[in-house]
């Protein structure tokens, strides 16, 4: 269903700005076809690439197509694909993996495979030249961020995982995403301590996912897709090289989505789509969101604790009216049922724990008054958060007692 939304206001967005729907002739020799193509020769490289089309691919649009290139520390990336390419076919977005570039070959012999890949591609496809964005995991994302801080203006949204390589500079207009596991020894101190402050100081949009057992290692595949959707979808509506026609139709199309998952009850993508406040709409969006919250859980304390979190999270901010008030009404009616406060309150101080722990990364030092904290936290009570307490302890002793994760001290 999404690529036929796709394709038809991709169409009406063009003939609406005054463009010509032509279908272009596709390059003789480039797939063009939707699926996997893999070992794709490429003029003057002895490396091949890969390339996945979504469904519904027209070789023939003039609404250009957003590209997600994938790069490989092993300098091969064919095995990277599956992860992303349901994705793809939501997004309508094509998928290119650089092959050759890897952890160990000199920096100066990684451009011109980037660089010839990209061209040749968007030389016989409509992809964008400007919606590109980039990702990877470790030596992968490095090579990716630095083919992105090469060409910034060709170039919409970088993403960082297990790499903690600093923007620098504001790169105009750059989206980040940043996927780091709390335990990843070889990047926790620069994310921290350089990346993170960096990107706050320049205002620099950013989606960050931090993993408390995560190390050097893929975010979950659900998280990656969720980054993913919201730096694709703003970039089609605030990317400062998109023409107005190609505003216009992105903008239709980003309004016919939302409809979509109001009628799916998609409400995790839904979410997603919060996020990006250029897309009008956002108020009556987030009350429509309450509306459709799961509240059938028979037990109070869960739907207390669900209520709270929604009623608590930054979009609330823009809901109002009566369901609004409906929810707020129902949630202080929770609280005033026997242990529904205290099981708040529990679940409050534990997300304060994981929160603690998150921050104490691997160093021993910092762990050590977390492991404290959370000993006092299972003496209080024997409840459900005191056995979830009980799983973090022994992660958190392992991590304090092994020598080889002692670093920073």
């Amino acid at each position: 269903m999404t690529s036929h939304f796709l394709r038809l206001f991709l169409f009406m967005g063009l003939l609406s700005s005054g463009q010509s729907a032509h279908a272009a002739t596709p390059s003789p020799g480039m797939p063009h076809t939707p699926g996997l193509h893999e070992n794709i020769a490429i003029e003057g490289l002895s490396h091949r690439c890969h390339l996945y089309l979504p469904e519904g691919f027209d070789p023939g649009s003039e609404l250009k197509y957003p590209v997600l290139v994938l790069q490989s520390p092993s300098g091969r990336t064919r095995g990277d694909f599956p992860r992303f390419i349901p994705w793809a076919d939501r997004e309508g977005v094509v998928l290119v993996g650089i092959n050759g570039p890897r952890n160990g070959m000199p920096d100066h012999d990684k451009p011109p495979i980037q660089d010839r890949t990209l061209r040749a591609l968007t030389e016989a496809l409509p992809l964008h030249p400007s919606l590109r964005f980039s990702t990877g995991m470790s030596g992968g994302a490095a090579d990716g961020w630095r083919m992105v801080r090469r060409q910034p203006q060709n170039f919409a949204g970088v993403v960082m995982q297990g790499s903690s390589g600093t923007p620098g500079d504001r790169h105009g207009n750059l989206l980040f995403v940043i996927h780091f596991g709390a335990k990843d020894e070889w990047n926790v101190r620069g994310i921290y301590e350089n990346v993170l402050p960096a990107m706050e100081r320049m205002n620099i949009p950013v989606w960050v996912d931090i993993g408390v057992d995560r190390g050097h290692e893929w975010a979950p595949t659900e998280e990656q897709h969720r980054a993913l959707t919201w730096m694709v979808n703003l970039a089609r509506l605030t990317h400062g090289r998109l023409t107005d026609a190609e505003r216009e139709s992105w903008n239709a199309y980003l309004q016919n989505r939302v409809t979509q998952l109001i009628e799916t009850e998609d409400t995790d993508t839904m979410e997603v789509f919060l996020r990006i406040s250029e897309l009008p709409g956002l108020p009556s969006l987030a009350r429509r969101r309450l509306e459709l919250l799961d509240l059938s859980d028979p037990s109070p304390n869960a739907r207390a604790l669900k209520l709270q979190r929604v009623l608590s999270s930054e979009w609330a901010e823009k809901a109002e009216g009566e369901i609004y008030n409906r929810l707020r009404q129902t949630f202080g009616e929770l609280k005033d049922m026997d242990g529904v406060s205290r099981h708040l309150q529990r679940a409050q101080a534990f997300e304060i724990l994981l929160e603690m722990e998150k921050q104490a990364g691997l160093y021993a030092d910092h762990l050590q008054p977390v492991k404290t904290q959370l000993e006092d936290f299972m003496a209080e009570e024997n409840d459900e958060w005191a056995v979830a307490a009980s799983a973090r302890l022994e992660i958190v002793t392992a991590l304090i007692e092994s020598p080889r994760r002692r670093i920073g001290n």
